[in-house]
């Protein structure tokens, strides 16, 4: 499991299922024909901008998921958690090359572990392709059941998510007694879930009716 950057409020990662088709070390970058593309001053839609050149947001790694949405690079800790891409769903540099290391063992792809080293240390492209897409599903889920805990995500994109029933629907596809869980309590959890903090309460104590008393908030990515 790895925490990511996520898109913009106005670019909001598309849900649904996407076939990644070739990992890219030291990717070039050719920027789309979009709106926020044209009223860039230093960059224009269609450029090939070489992994060299510092306008090259993409980092060390890009794996493609059609339509121009990316696996690639974060800028740093601060994107992880947040609303930062066009988009695009943005990685840790260390993460990336360990989901990369595990693609290519599991297809036996034409590229060895010291070659996927060596990317680290220089800037030559390397393109790898994948003959059969590893198909990989985004999800939008705000509300899950996970580790004993329930966890209530602030809904980020106003999808109006955090709702009475999805809650429940949530805890009894879980396994959990909901009696005891008054639809105040529920509306309680749902309201402080907002920002950047998620809330959650052990399953025990949602059994026992003690949801808000001993339930918590913390940020999303639990520091």
């Amino acid at each position: 499991m790895y925490h990511v950057g996520v898109g913009q409020i106005d670019f909001p990662v598309p849900v649904s299922l996407r076939n990644a088709t070739s990992i890219e070390f030291n990717p070039v970058w050719i920027p789309p024909s979009s709106d926020w593309i044209d009223k860039s001053s230093t960059v224009k839609a269609g450029e090939v901008v070489l992994p060299t050149d510092p306008r090259n947001p993409l980092g060390k790694i890009k794996i493609p998921l059609g339509y121009g949405y990316l696996l690639h690079q974060a800028k740093g800790p601060q994107d992880l958690g947040s609303l930062v891409s066009h988009g695009c769903i943005r990685v840790m540099q260390s993460d990336l090359y360990q989901i990369a290391g595990m693609i290519s063992a599991a297809r036996s792809l034409d590229i060895t572990p010291s070659q996927i080293a060596a990317t680290k240390r220089n800037k030559k492209t390397v393109l790898v392709p994948l003959e059969t897409p590893v198909v990989v599903e985004i999800t939008y889920d705000t509300v899950v059941v996970e580790n004993g805990r329930l966890n209530v995500y602030p809904d980020v994109y106003a999808k109006k998510m955090n709702t009475i029933e999805n809650v429940r629907t949530e805890l009894r596809s879980s396994g959990i007694d909901d009696s005891f869980v008054t639809d105040r309590e529920i509306t309680r959890i749902i309201s402080m879930a907002k920002g950047k903090r998620k809330y959650s309460a052990l399953v025990g104590d949602l059994e026992a009716g003690k949801a808000t008393s001993r339930g918590r908030y913390s940020l999303v990515l639990g520091s």
